[in-house]
C-alpha cells in the first residue's frame, strides 16, 4: 500500500484475501500508473522499490510467491501466494 501511495497515483485500489487448505492468497490491484516489471523482481531494489523486493523476499522464505503484473498506464497487480503446509528450508534440511 505503501508503494502505491508513493509511486502509483492510483484512484482505486482492490485487496482481495483467499484463503484454503492449501494456500492463501493476498492480491492488490490499482489503476495507477504501472510500471516496466523486471524479469528478477529482486532487481527493483537497485532502483530503490525496496518495498516489492522485500515482499518478494518473504514470500520465498515461507516457500510461498510474489507475482507482479504491471504495464505503463495499466495499473498493478502484485500477487502473493503462501502454502500453508509446513515448509523445510532444504538447507535446513542438508544441515542435520
Amino acid at each position: 500500500m505503501g508503494n502505491i501511495i508513493r509511486h502509483a497515483q492510483a484512484n482505486h485500489v482492490v485487496v482481495r484475501f483467499n484463503y484454503d487448505p492449501q494456500k492463501a492468497t493476498l492480491e492488490v490491484e490499482d489503476d495507477g500508473v504501472g510500471f516496466d516489471v523486471p524479469p528478477i523482481l529482486f532487481r527493483l531494489a537497485r532502483k530503490d522499490h525496496l518495498g516489492i523486493a522485500g515482499a518478494a523476499e518473504r514470500a520465498e522464505l515461507l516457500g510461498g510467491k510474489l507475482t507482479i503484473r504491471s504495464k505503463p498506464g495499466k495499473g498493478t497487480l502484485v500477487q502473493a501466494v503462501v502454502p500453508l503446509q509446513p515448509f523445510e528450508d532444504p538447507a535446513i534440511r542438508e544441515a542435520r
